[in-house]
C-alpha cells in the first residue's frame, strides 16, 4: 500500500469538528455503529475526528494529509475491512515514517496476525466487543505517553 493513492473510488467522509486546535484523529471501520461510537469517543475524549467506511477512503485520506502540515494524533481501524486491512494500512503509515500510535480493533484476533501487528510499531489491540470506557483510558494512556516524551533534535540547526 502506498500513501500516494488509492485504486478504490473515494467515498464521503464524516468530519465532526471540536477545537479546530484540538488533536486529528482517524476512524476506519465498515461496521457503522462501531465506526459511530468510536467516532463518538475519541470526540468526548478531545479530538477532531475523521471516521471513514473503508481502508481505502482512509488511505485516500491519508494521502491527502500527507501533502498538508498536520498529521494525525491517533489512527483507530478495524483489522477486516473493504478495501485495505487494517495490517496494509498499519504497513503503508510505517512505510511512509509516520510512528502515530495506532488502536487495530476486531473481531477476529488471530494471534500470529496480532502480534504482527505491533512488530509494526505503536499498535494496541482492542478485541470486539470492547468496553467503551477500555478504549477511553488506553487513548489518556497514549496521550500521557506522548506527553512524557521529550522531542530531540535529528540535526543541529546550521547557522
Amino acid at each position: 500500500m502506498k500513501l500516494e493513492g488509492a485504486t478504490e473510488e473515494k467515498r464521503p467522509s464524516r468530519r465532526t469538528y471540536s477545537d479546530p486546535k484540538a488533536k486529528l484523529a482517524y476512524v476506519a471501520d465498515d461496521d457503522v455503529e462501531m465506526r459511530e461510537l468510536v467516532r463518538k469517543l475519541l470526540c468526548r475524549a478531545g479530538y477532531r475526528v475523521v471516521a471513514l467506511p473503508t481502508g481505502g477512503a482512509l488511505v485516500e485520506n491519508l494521502s491527502a494529509t500527507a501533502l498538508g502540515s498536520e498529521r494525525p494524533a491517533l489512527l483507530v481501524t478495524d483489522l477486516r475491512m473493504p478495501g485495505y486491512t487494517g495490517i496494509e494500512i498499519i504497513q503503508g503509515i510505517r512505510d511512509f515514517g509516520w510512528n502515530i500510535p495506532i488502536i487495530l480493533i476486531t473481531a477476529f484476533a488471530e494471534p500470529e496476525v496480532l502480534e504482527h501487528a505491533r512488530s509494526l510499531g505503536p499498535t494496541y489491540v482492542l478485541e470486539k466487543p470492547f468496553d467503551p470506557y477500555a478504549l477511553l483510558e488506553l487513548v489518556k494512556s497514549l496521550e500521557a505517553e506522548s506527553q512524557a516524551c521529550t522531542p530531540v533534535r535529528a540535526h543541529a540547526p546550521r547557522r
